[in-house]
C-alpha cells in the first residue's frame, strides 16, 4: 500500500483546520505532528488538488494562519504548485492579498520572478485583476520582473500607469 494517501488520510484534520481558520487546533495539530515528524514534512504535505496549508491559507486570505504556517516553511515549500497551476504567492497575488504577498516577498523576493506553466507571472495575475498595490508591492521587490511577463501586458501596464 501506498504511503501517501495514509499520510494524507492522517492530516485530514490538519487541512480542515486551516480551511476553517481554526488557528488554535492548527497549532495543536501542528505541536503533536511534529512531536513525531519534521514541521517542513507537514508543511509539504498536499490534499489532492495539491494545495499545501500555506497555499489554502494564502488562497483565503487567512493572514494570521498564514503568518503562523509560514514560520514552518521553506522556500521549496513555498514554491510547490497546487494542480490550478500556481504556488502561495502566486495565487495571494492573483487575488489581491496584498499583506501575504508582502509578507513572502520580504523573506523571498525571489518569489515574483516564478511563473506558472503558460508563463504568466503573478505580476501579470494582478495586473490583469487590477489589484494595484500587489503590483506595486512586486514591483517594488523587484523593479525587474516586468521584463518577464507576457508581451500583451505591456497594454496592461501602460493603462495603469
Amino acid at each position: 500500500m501506498d504511503s501517501k494517501p495514509l499520510r494524507f488520510f492522517t492530516h485530514q484534520p490538519f487541512f480542515s483546520a486551516v480551511r476553517s481558520g481554526d488557528l488554535e487546533s492548527i497549532k495543536r495539530i501542528v505541536d503533536t505532528v511534529t512531536k513525531d515528524e519534521a514541521p517542513d514534512a507537514l508543511m509539504g504535505m498536499q490534499t489532492d488538488a495539491g494545495e499545501t496549508a500555506l497555499y489554502i491559507a494564502a488562497d483565503n486570505n487567512m493572514q494570521k494562519v498564514f503568518t503562523y504556517l509560514l514560520k514552518f516553511c521553506d522556500v521549496d515549500v513555498a514554491k510547490i504548485r497546487s494542480k490550478s497551476d500556481m504556488n502561495a504567492f502566486h495565487v495571494a497575488a492573483k487575488k489581491g492579498h496584498s499583506g501575504i504577498v508582502k509578507e513572502l516577498l520580504s523573506i523571498w523576493p525571489e518569489l515574483c520572478n516564478l511563473c506558472d506553466s503558460s508563463n504568466t507571472s503573478p505580476l501579470y495575475s494582478a495586473a490583469v485583476k487590477d489589484h494595484l498595490d500587489v503590483v506595486n508591492a512586486i514591483l517594488d521587490a523587484d523593479v525587474n520582473c516586468i521584463r518577464i511577463v507576457r508581451k500583451k501586458w505591456k497594454n496592461c501596464i501602460a493603462h495603469h500607469w
